[in-house]
């Protein structure tokens, strides 16, 4: 029997080395995952917060009616436990608020002060403090503590992201329900009356949708603008698109000045080194379906639903006579009136004695004057100013300043053609939108910087194995 060793091929010690290196390789990789810097506890609870609020407007409301519990229906219970949980958390990173969220922080806390004074006086006219008063005060807290908390959150990159991952990925339901109302009519079409064929999907009402699908819009488009580039500019032309069904003036006209801005700011203001293919692609994509949309469809939609905009009486759908009657109230009230306004129960029982329908003014200017006279205009002067001081806190010439500006201008849009500050979940996608892309926009931060640097040192050791 022969007592040698067994001989080893050549290209076994070769094959086992590459077998080593592989799963080494392997291991790196699903360390690299497992060490990505993960969002925060407190993106993700505004996250599930957000989700929750969609899922009880968007879901339980339309399948069961409006739930009550006592007098408070099923949303406000919902918001109010939001509120008193966003509310703790502000009081418990209060230190880091006051120096991170500059804008944010002195838009809550003066909002406060204005509200606590409007109420005051409201009580002090009349005795009493009506509950509907009442609750659309606490939806103006709503959704600017919401943007507190959430301009905390966003100033990881890595949580902003995934909030605004997580946003776009929620209001697509909605999208693709508007677009399922108008392609078998399911849903309520506000507009029949008028022959035009819309929908707002899910929602049931297209006063505050647009506004959260054009911020899904500018999100996405944001999101993709250095890497999937097509798919980005095709699925933010999905959310302008289903915007666009729901015919509502206002997001119609919001986005068209949104689409003007992208143009402006491409030709005037963008940095030369930076690359302008993924909004101009975006233009061009949104002139090529609107050009294959009314060919195939027409205008007529378009022209019934602008048809009324030259009436002095019933323009806007009566937005023009409700606009002269809220000024003309105010103009005539005493001093006292002009100076703490005539309360938000108060509104209603005007427009209900002079038009003949309980409404708010549909223009938040209006509101805030009507409602609170002097002390409503100064809360609308400062929070716009503290809108307008995020906007400039990033250069003119960066991306975040286009898309940013790009929400803007559908925020302004709306807020003065039809009424959002109490909408707060609309309101709450304007301040997420505007939060999230500035928290993404700086490359330096600190998630970023040790996620570049860990994927740089395991670069290295898959050389050294290799």
């Amino acid at each position: 029997m022969n007592s040698s060793p067994m001989t080893i091929p050549g290209n076994y010690e070769l094959e086992r080395r590459q077998h080593r290196s592989a799963w080494l390789a392997r291991l790196i990789v699903w360390m690299s995952v497992r060490n990505r810097p993960r969002a925060s506890r407190l993106a993700r609870l505004i996250v599930w917060l957000f989700v929750i609020d969609f899922i009880v407007a968007y879901g339980i409301n339309p399948a069961f009616g409006i739930i009550n519990i006592g007098e408070l229906a099923l949303p406000q219970i919902v918001r109010g436990g939001t509120l008193l949980l966003l509310t703790l958390v502000i009081l418990k990173e209060r230190s880091k608020i006051r120096q991170a969220c500059k804008f944010s922080w002195r838009a809550y806390r003066y909002g406060l002060f204005a509200l606590s004074l409007v109420t005051a006086a409201e009580f002090i006219r009349t005795g009493s403090l009506p509950l509907i008063s009442l609750n659309a005060y606490l939806q103006v807290v709503y959704w600017l503590t919401f943007w507190v908390v959430v301009d905390l959150a966003s100033k990881d990159r890595i949580s902003a992201q995934y909030m605004a991952i997580c946003w776009v990925v929620v209001i697509s339901i909605a999208a693709f329900s508007v677009y399922y109302g108008v392609q078998n009519g399911d849903f309520a079409n506000a507009y029949e009356d008028q022959g035009v064929t819309a929908s707002a999907g899910i929602a049931g009402n297209p006063k505050g949708l647009p506004g959260q699908l054009m911020v899904a819009c500018f999100l996405t488009l944001f999101l993709s603008r250095e890497k999937h580039r097509v798919f980005g500019s095709l699925t933010a032309l999905m959310f302008l698109g289903s915007s666009f069904l729901t015919y509502a003036r206002a997001g119609m006209t919001g986005a068209a000045l949104a689409l003007v801005w992208l143009i402006v700011w491409n030709l005037f203001f963008r940095a030369r080194q930076q690359s302008l293919i993924w909004t101009w692609r975006f233009v061009a994509l949104t002139a090529c379906l609107a050009a294959l949309y009314f060919g195939k469809v027409g205008v007529g939609g378009l022209e019934a639903r602008w048809a009324d905009v030259s009436d002095p009486v019933t323009g806007g759908s009566g937005r023009a006579l409700l606009w002269a009657v809220a000024v003309d109230q105010y103009v005539h009230e005493n001093r006292g009136l002009q100076i703490s306004g005539i309360g938000y129960e108060g509104m209603l029982t005007m427009m209900e004695r002079r038009v003949g329908m309980a409404v708010a003014t549909h223009d938040d200017l209006l509101d805030a004057i009507t409602i609170g006279g002097i002390v409503g205009l100064s809360l609308a002067i400062v929070v716009g100013a503290c809108f307008v001081g995020t906007w400039r806190a990033c250069p003119l010439s960066s991306d975040a300043a286009a898309m940013v500006g790009a929400i803007f201008c559908v925020l302004l849009c709306q807020s003065l053609l039809t009424g959002q500050v109490f909408a707060p979940d609309t309101m709450v996608g304007y301040v997420l939108g505007i939060s999230c892309v500035l928290g993404m926009s700086p490359v330096g931060s600190p998630n970023h910087v040790r996620l570049k640097r860990r994927l740089r040192t395991n670069r290295r050791l898959l050389l050294l194995f290799r």
